[in-house]
């Protein structure tokens, strides 16, 4: 478990190859948090660098269901990701707790929520292509 000041802690969520991740209040204002922290002691710069840049990639987008990433941190010789915490379980433990049919998986899981009260969507900023959800049926968007 790593020690960032300004942070108490809660006991880890997940680990993959390259990160844990755990929750955490920012004790300024008692915000629920994420910690996402790189797990080797001492990252290769590549690591380092595509680290950034998916905290750059979160932070420029302000899309309704896509969490915020709060901070980037250094500490010690590794980066941590401060990212908002919004209460959910992992998909891996919900899958976990029951079986779900094709229909509650798609609504749950495979579709963001943001399409299902939208016909047509379009991509961030910079982009002139739309995505459009047929509403009556569980399709994938297709892109245009």
């Amino acid at each position: 478990m790593i020690a960032l000041p300004g942070y108490q802690i809660i006991p880890k969520i997940y680990e993959s190859a390259k990160s844990h991740v755990y929750r955490g209040i920012r004790k300024q204002d008692n915000k629920p948090v994420i910690l996402k922290v790189l797990k080797q002691d001492y990252p290769t710069p590549g690591e380092l660098t595509r680290y950034k840049q998916e905290y750059s990639l979160l932070r420029g987008l302000n899309i309704h269901g896509v969490i915020e990433a709060y901070d980037l941190q250094l500490v010690k010789n590794t980066l941590v990701m401060i990212l908002e915490d919004f209460g959910g379980d992992s998909l891996l433990s919900a899958i976990g707790e029951r079986q779900f049919t094709l229909s509650e998986w798609i609504s749950s899981f495979a579709l963001p929520r943001f399409w299902v009260n939208s016909t047509r969507l379009r991509l961030p900023r910079s982009s002139t292509k739309t995505l459009t959800l047929p509403i009556s049926s569980s399709i994938p968007p297709q892109e245009s």
